[in-house]
């Protein structure tokens, strides 16, 4: 047997794990941050004109259409962990439910806002794998998690704990937009659990295999989405000709994040990745925020990202001692 009509392990296609190198996964690291960033920014652009399940459609099937060329060259079959096609596709439902999430997120929150509570990920991740996977958890750590809990509920600001300062509609919107986010943090979450029980198989099962079937069932359920809301909203505009180009854009910039977040992995490891992705992004996405969109954060919204930040650093460094 050659070594292209595998299952694409790494041993078979020389992606052997490469001795450490600190300014290449630096490198990916920034990478990983500003094509998330760029991709979000270009979401919370188009969502105030394009229906949310559009563009979350679009980011599925650019990543479909740019995957299935590589996995065709190097014969990277399904059919080698099609006894874990159950526990694949419910890890594509979760992230496609996230991602649709965020997107949907963006339409009522602010972009720093949706970035600081998408920090919540890894606490959730922890929940999750103590309930599905037994793992254990400390009083410390829930402590840590609790902290991004009221972080969380600064930056939502709903009706009943703040009165002051804005309308009760725009306020609402956040509550929506602030329920929406953690609504694609506990999907996102539920999807590293799963990719954790996966890993955990007796055979490999290649990255792009996940990725096929995270943005084949993306489209799938966005398409569907789409065409029911826009056959009932006859208003629906399509989108222009730079919208869709935009469209293209961000399914690039997510296969882009995709690939560069499996280069940082392989250089440094995973809770320092989580660190320095989420942290630096929160505070990128509130400069954006600031200076394109000109949205001013509120000090209520400012001291609740500072809590999910210190959260999460927190958790993430208990986690380490262990």
């Amino acid at each position: 047997m050659s070594g292209k009509e595998d299952t694409g392990c790494y041993e078979k296609e020389g992606l052997l794990p490469k001795p450490r190198q600190a300014a290449l996964g630096l490198m990916y690291l920034v990478l990983v941050t500003l094509t998330n960033l760029i991709a979000d920014a270009i979401s919370k652009i188009l969502v105030d004109h394009v229906s949310v399940f559009l563009v979350a459609m679009m980011r599925g099937f650019v990543m479909l259409v740019l995957v299935l060329p590589v996995m065709i060259y190097y014969s990277i079959s399904l059919k080698d962990s099609a006894n874990q096609w159950k526990l694949l596709s419910l890890r594509g439902v979760m992230s496609a439910l996230s991602a649709l999430a965020r997107v949907a997120a963006l339409n009522f929150a602010p972009l720093g806002d949706v970035s600081a509570i998408t920090a919540s990920t890894p606490i959730l991740t922890a929940l999750w794998s103590w309930l599905i996977l037994g793992e254990g958890i400390t009083l410390l750590e829930i402590s840590f998690a609790g902290i991004s809990l009221i972080g969380i509920c600064l930056i939502a600001q709903p009706p009943d704990l703040f009165s002051q300062s804005s309308s009760n509609s725009i306020r609402n919107t956040l509550v929506i937009g602030v329920g929406t986010a953690t609504l694609g943090s506990i999907f996102a979450s539920l999807a590293v659990v799963l990719n954790r029980k996966l890993s955990k198989c007796d055979i490999y099962i290649s990255p792009l295999v996940q990725v096929f079937y995270y943005s084949f069932i993306s489209t799938t359920i966005n398409i569907v989405a789409f065409g029911m809301t826009f056959s009932m909203d006859y208003s629906s505009e399509f989108p222009t000709t730079t919208q869709w180009l935009f469209l293209i854009a961000i399914g690039f910039l997510s296969l882009l994040k995709q690939l560069f977040l499996i280069g940082a992995l392989r250089q440094e490891k995973a809770i320092y990745v989580t660190t320095f992705t989420y942290s630096v992004s929160i505070i990128l996405a509130y400069t954006v925020q600031y200076l394109y969109f000109q949205e001013s954060p509120t000090i209520l919204s400012i001291t609740g990202a500072s809590l999910c930040i210190m959260g999460t650093v927190g958790f993430v460094f208990v986690k380490l001692q262990d």
